[in-house]
């Protein structure tokens, strides 16, 4: 996801990659004053202005944001179940190891 702002421009992983972005995101719109709630009304805005915003699955990604956990099925990291898929006489991964981590810096740019 592209998200551009007056002093941001950043590319972010939200779903089916190894780390996701999306909490970097949220937390500097809520360093903005954009509380949880603004913040759910701002993606569905978004969700209206463009239909690929529809496609994902943003209740589940809010809910492992608020909890700060990634064990819920939106965070699947799709490299990790391409690895397991193709694993012949390796160790495959369980699955609670199928999931993403929460990343500490955007794929490309940063906040300001």
């Amino acid at each position: 996801m592209w998200y551009k702002d007056f002093s941001s421009e950043v590319w972010l992983r939200i779903g089916g990659y190894i780390e996701n972005d999306l909490p970097l995101l949220f937390d500097y719109l809520r360093g903005q004053k954009i509380n949880k709630r603004q913040l759910r009304q701002m993606v569905q805005k978004w969700s209206e202005v463009d239909e690929i915003f529809k496609e994902i699955a943003w209740g589940c990604l809010f809910k492992g944001y608020l909890t700060r956990s990634t064990r819920y099925d939106c965070y699947r990291a799709v490299f990790y179940i391409t690895l397991n898929d193709t694993s012949i006489g390796f160790n495959r991964l369980n699955d609670k190891e199928l999931n993403s981590t929460f990343s500490r810096i955007p794929l490309y740019g940063r906040f300001r």
